[in-house]
């Protein structure tokens, strides 16, 4: 579980649309051909599943930080005996930071924020959009402990949005019209 939350992470601060094959969000398991996926496990869909809480904080993260959505990639840090990684998306005017720590130890991992592409985050307030701690970086170069199979995303703190802003099944909001052709009586909230 712990390394399927660890690819989430990348996948929704990495490059690319994130697709999420559906039961992902609330940690359905499959197999091989015909048993790749059962049916819905609307069972697990409920506020104490921690990996329903951290796709909704991943996609409210997206949807609100404009780095993550079109930024221009940068790996900052790897290492691979200690199994870390620090990666960047960045625009002209924002930054959002990535650290990843894939070992079972806790590793520490140092960023320098004097970088071209950082610059937007010194000076300002960044919040991990995962556990909603606040950063201040006044300086430029900072250390993160990160604990063992830990991952954390760094985003500029503008508003409300983070972490986990009310979000609705994309079948409600854009396309009120595909629920009652498929049978749909309403479309389930997924906060």
């Amino acid at each position: 579980t712990k390394k399927a939350h660890l690819a989430a992470i990348v996948q929704f601060s990495w490059v690319g649309v994130p697709s999420v094959y559906y039961g992902e969000e609330i940690g359905m398991v499959g197999g091989e051909d015909p048993d790749n996926r059962r049916g819905m496990r609307w069972d697990l869909v409920a506020d104490t599943n921690p990996t329903l809480q951290l796709y909704k904080k991943l996609i409210s993260a997206r949807r609100s930080c404009k780095a993550l959505q079109s930024g221009t990639p940068s790996i900052l840090f790897t290492n691979d005996s200690s199994q870390t990684i620090a990666f960047a998306r960045t625009t002209k005017d924002d930054a959002a930071v990535t650290v990843i720590n894939r070992s079972n130890a806790t590793q520490e991992v140092a960023i320098d924020f004097s970088k071209t592409e950082l610059k937007p985050l010194v000076g300002r307030e960044v919040i991990d959009v995962l556990s909603g701690k606040k950063h201040f970086f006044r300086a430029t170069r900072h250390k993160f402990a990160l604990s063992g199979k830990q991952g954390i995303i760094l985003a500029t703190s503008k508003d409300s949005h983070y972490p986990g802003r009310r979000s609705t099944m994309l079948v409600h909001r854009f396309a009120p019209g595909f629920q009652s052709a498929f049978g749909l009586g309403h479309a389930r909230s997924i906060n």
